[in-house]
């Protein structure tokens, strides 16, 4: 159960991860045109709003497809959910059958 747990947490974080990408893609599409400066665009528009690194706005900028990818962990989070709430269920089972003997 733990696991689980620890496996949803991590999920999550990467979930928000995946949303400042998304975040960080739409400013830069705003604000950046053929003639600018990326880096002046990220200290003047991004910085402020998203709160990290140039270099990690870099990596977000390097990642692929996020949208897909939040997608499939809100899957995989139902999923996990599914599966934590089916062993309550079974314990719970378990538990009434033994006191109805």
């Amino acid at each position: 159960m733990i696991n689980v747990k620890a496996e949803l947490m991590q999920l999550g974080r990467k979930k928000i991860y995946l949303q400042k990408c998304i975040k960080v893609n739409e400013l830069l599409s705003k604000y950046e045109s053929e003639t600018s400066v990326r880096k002046r665009i990220f200290e003047k528009h991004i910085k402020p709003i998203i709160f990290c690194s140039y270099a990690q706005f870099n990596n977000m900028l390097n990642e692929v497809n996020p949208q897909k990818q939040i997608k499939e962990i809100n899957d995989h989070i139902i999923t996990l959910k599914q599966k934590k709430f089916r062993h309550y269920y079974d314990l719970f089972i378990l538990l009434f059958a033994g006191f109805s003997l």
